[in-house]
């Protein structure tokens, strides 16, 4: 009978020789991934009507952005959004602590950017990878083992066969 460590004692072969474990590894259940999150906060029957909410339009977000990303301080975004100019504009916030309340009520958002990972909760850490739209279908769970090639495959797999006969006459 042939196992699933059995392999072809013929000709050695170079390059990476690959074991896999099939139903090793089981996933159970799916989680709740980023998006899934992201849809299911009190808010998403409004962004189905106005993807930029809870700002108004496209330019009320551009302008939100730019105040936030700017290097201004709350008092000169407060003397920007008093200019006749901008209150034209009818934004939605009059002032600096509106725009952040309103900035508040906004999902958080996942980076494209390189990431670099120091210690925290390693649980934590692992959900939060594994909920991401980036990765998620291109996990797998199943084990395997990479051999250089095929000759030292054997000498391993001769030592595995060893030591279950060992197990076996004890």
């Amino acid at each position: 009978m042939e196992s699933f460590m059995d392999v072809d004692s013929g000709e050695a072969t170079s390059g990476p020789y690959t074991i896999h474990f099939p139903g090793a590894g089981k996933v159970v259940s799916y989680g709740a991934t980023y998006l899934d999150g992201f849809n299911d906060d009190c808010f998403s029957e409004e962004r189905k009507e106005n993807l930029y909410y809870p700002f108004s339009s496209r330019p009320e977000w551009e302008m939100a952005s730019f105040l936030l990303s700017s290097s201004l301080s709350m008092q000169e975004i407060d003397n920007y959004l008093q200019l006749e100019l901008t209150k034209q504009n009818n934004l939605s916030f009059k002032t600096a602590q509106r725009l952040h309340e309103i900035t508040d009520l906004l999902p958080p958002v996942p980076t494209q950017t390189p990431v670099v990972l120091y210690y925290r909760n390693t649980v934590g850490v692992l959900q939060d990878l594994i909920k991401s739209p980036l990765i998620c279908n291109s996990l797998n769970f199943t084990p395997l083992q990479i051999f250089e090639d095929s000759r030292k495959l054997e000498i391993e797999l001769g030592k595995c066969r060893a030591n279950f006969q060992k197990e076996r006459l004890c």
